[in-house]
């Protein structure tokens, strides 16, 4: 069927079968306005030589195509619908049932250049071929894209592109679309703008799932010379390489995109891929000024993949949430290369394996704020290279490494928590430059059962003051920091002004104090002011009040029970006030047979009474 130069053409409930050699085209329409094409079924099949179209459209303005089944097989190449010239204008193409088939590429709905304002909506699109597949070709602007079903095969074999949506434009709308891509060719994404500029695109809601045994990206925008203004947000990912992709290349600029409230599954992705991935072969093609916030990136199947690639400048990375069960050379945020003058805050990674928060090579001038960062069977953070970058109020969780450091990298670290189910150490300052000699803490710096250890002498850097918290002090009804000065296996009480402001919380089960300076430092319990002694004792330390000082307010110690014996060990009993009525020791009435040894008593009314 052919209308030309014409307004206001109905086709409707037309059966088209062809079997046609050459070219096919079921409906042509030629400088038409205002035609209806509806509830059509056009079926074309023929030969590997020629081209076929189920609709095929020049200057076409404030049509309907709704509602038609397409189906074109065979030829050198098949589309289902095909708008082509600059004069084609605020058209809709909805409902349509389109399958393509073809011998080389396969075009569902093609809509080129200048073809504007164009809605494409609730369409079911199927296109299988053996060279370049893509369920929507757009290569005009100002266009909506939605609630689009797109299934794009090309039967396994290796060819061309296999992509759900494929675009290189401006000011499109692309939502709510439903797409899988199965290939094993170039590049087999679920939307993908490639080579022109493209801008000011807003693509949410759509889910994707790519298939493929190579090169399947979510979402990827790349080799354009503008790509800026993007907003990618609230999309469901499944990927087998990259979720969502901005990659600089020779002279182009990545300006100004959004990847926000996305998320991201990666599927048995290798080498090079990742999550979100941002990045650039040079400092003047790689990503500014971009946002990637509250995405969740799910990395569990991979090996070697990395949740967030970071080479931007002057991007915000936060509030984004990574999880890899993975493999050991996983990353959950690598930023390296070109990176300057980024922000990367308020994240959240676990990672079971795998590097937590990778940092490399020339990345500058970046604050790196309040993020969680675990890795429990590997490095939570890894500096290489860098320097004049501001971490502060990072926590580092339950990691078999706390942290790794080259050689000649400066870093300092401001407020940076590390701790796991044991307890916690607290850093004001850690100074991490370092010369000639690298940083690990593996087998440093250890926070197990009721200990907190820094190996001073290997890692000098963390030889620092801290806050410490020890956990799980079941059965302690009080309890206070004592030191392994020597680093031999002997702990004392450790008092001022090693360790100072000591508090035990009972209800909490949790000792918490302040040291100037590491070695090895535990929990202990101990004989307080007041107590009662009903079995033979031997003083650790200096007998102490409930708040770690050495001034009793009342009795030192009542003994209670019969044929014991309390050595002091030369240990002091003090009191606090040698005109009150306390005694350092006071022996219950009845009892016999005490042996009391080694003490110096001061300040109580009597030593012993």
């Amino acid at each position: 069927i052919i209308a030309r130069n014409a307004t206001n053409v109905t086709i409707v409930n037309c059966n088209l079968t062809s079997y046609a050699q050459g070219q096919s085209i079921g409906v042509e329409l030629n400088n038409i306005s205002f035609a209806t094409i509806l509830k059509n079924n056009l079926t074309f099949i023929g030969s590997a030589s020629n081209s076929r179209y189920g609709i095929y459209t020049t200057n076409l303005n404030d049509s309907l195509i709704n509602n038609n089944s397409l189906t074109v097989m065979g030829g050198a190449a098949g589309y289902g619908i095909y708008m082509f010239s600059s004069d084609t204008n605020r058209n809709n193409l909805t409902y349509n049932t389109i399958v393509t088939n073809a011998s080389g590429s396969t075009k569902g709905i093609s809509i080129l250049s200048s073809c504007i304002n164009t809605t494409i909506k609730d369409n079911n699109i199927t296109t299988y071929g053996l060279s370049t597949n893509y369920g929507i070709n757009l290569l005009s602007e100002r266009n909506i894209i939605a609630n689009n079903t797109i299934s794009t095969n090309d039967n396994g074999v290796s060819g061309g592109d296999n992509v759900g949506i494929y675009f290189n434009s401006h000011n499109n709308t692309i939502v709510q679309n439903n797409i899988t891509t199965n290939g094993s060719g170039i590049a087999n994404h679920g939307i993908y703008a490639y080579l022109f500029p493209s801008s000011n695109n807003y693509i949410s809601n759509n889910l994707i799932n790519t298939i493929s045994t190579s090169n399947s990206d979510g979402i990827s925008f790349i080799e354009a010379s503008i790509i800026s203004f993007n907003n990618i947000t609230h999309n469901t990912v499944f990927s087998g390489s990259k979720g969502i992709s901005f990659q600089g290349v020779g002279s182009n600029s990545i300006l100004n995109n959004s990847i926000l409230f996305n998320n991201i599954t990666l599927i048995n992705s290798g080498s090079g891929d990742g999550g979100i991935y941002l990045r650039g072969t040079s400092f003047a093609n790689s990503p500014k000024n971009s946002i990637a916030t509250n995405n969740n990136i799910n990395m569990s199947n991979c090996n070697s993949a990395n949740g967030i690639e970071n080479t931007a400048n002057n991007s915000q990375i936060y509030n984004n949430s990574i999880i890899s069960s993975g493999g050991s050379s996983n990353k959950g945020i690598w930023a390296y290369l070109f990176s300057d003058v980024s922000y990367v805050f308020e994240n959240t990674i676990n990672m079971t394996d795998g590097v937590g928060l990778a940092i490399e090579n020339i990345y500058l001038n970046n604050l790196i704020r309040s993020n969680y960062i675990r890795s429990n069977g590997s490095v939570a953070v890894s500096f290489s290279n860098i320097g004049n970058s501001t971490l502060i109020n990072n926590t580092i969780d339950d990691s078999a490494i706390w942290l790794t450091q080259s050689a000649n990298t400066r870093q300092n670290l401001t407020n940076t928590t590390f701790r796991n189910a044991y307890g916690l150490a607290f850093y004001p300052t850690l100074n991490l430059t370092t010369g000639a000699s690298s940083i690990t803490t593996q087998n440093n710096f250890m926070i197990t059962n009721n200990s907190i250890y820094v190996n001073s002498t290997a890692i000098p850097k963390f030889n620092t003051s801290a806050d410490l918290e020890i956990f799980g002090l079941t059965g302690f009804t009080i309890a206070f920091p004592f030191v392994d000065v020597e680093d031999d296996g002997s702990f004392v009480f450790c008092g001022s002004p090693r360790c100072t402001d000591s508090v035990f919380s009972d209800a909490a089960d949790t000792l918490s104090f302040t040291v100037t300076g590491f070695t090895n430092y535990t929990a202990n319990t101990s004989l307080i002011c007041g107590d009662t002694i009903t079995s033979s004792t031997i003083l650790t330390n200096n007998l102490l009040n409930s708040t770690g000082g050495t001034d009793c307010p009342d009795d030192g110690l009542i003994i209670d029970s019969s044929d014991l014996v309390l050595d002091c060990a030369g240990f002091v009993i003090n009191g606090s006030d040698r005109a009150s009525d306390e005694n350092g020791i006071e022996l219950s009435t009845g009892i016999n047979n005490i042996t009391i040894m080694n003490c110096t008593f001061a300040d109580f009314n009597q030593g012993v009474n």
